[in-house]
C-alpha cells in the first residue's frame, strides 16, 4: 500500500518496488505485506516509512540513479543530516534529528 505521494513527479510504483526489494524487507514473510507509508519525493530522492509484518519498520531513503530507484538506508533513525548533504536533499528532510 502506498499513500500520500507528493513532489514534482509521481514514480510511486518504482519507489514502492525499490523499498519492497530492499534487503531488510525481502526477509519479511511476504514483500506484499510490507506497508509503505507517506512517500515524499523531490528530484532524485524520496523518503517515507515502512511497516513490516509483526509491527517492525522504520524510515527509508531512496535515491534515483539513472532511472533506477534504490534504498540507501532504512531504520528507526530517519534521514540523517549527513545524508542530506551527501545526496543534496532538502534540509528539512533531516529536521532536528538528534541521533545523527
Amino acid at each position: 500500500t502506498t499513500s500520500n505521494t507528493t513532489g514534482p513527479f509521481d514514480q510511486t510504483a518504482a519507489i514502492t518496488q525499490a523499498v519492497r526489494a530492499y534487503k531488510d524487507n525481502v526477509q519479511a514473510a511476504s514483500q506484499a505485506s510490507v506497508t509503505i507509508n507517506g512517500v515524499t519525493a523531490s528530484g532524485n530522492a524520496a523518503y517515507g516509512s515502512v511497516t513490516l509484518p509483526g509491527g517492525g519498520g522504520g524510515a527509508w531513503l531512496a535515491i534515483n540513479n539513472s532511472g533506477d530507484w534504490s534504498v540507501v538506508s532504512q531504520g528507526q533513525v530517519g534521514v540523517c543530516k549527513s545524508q542530506v548533504q551527501q545526496y543534496n536533499l532538502p534540509a528539512i528532510w533531516a529536521g532536528d534529528n538528534p541521533v545523527c
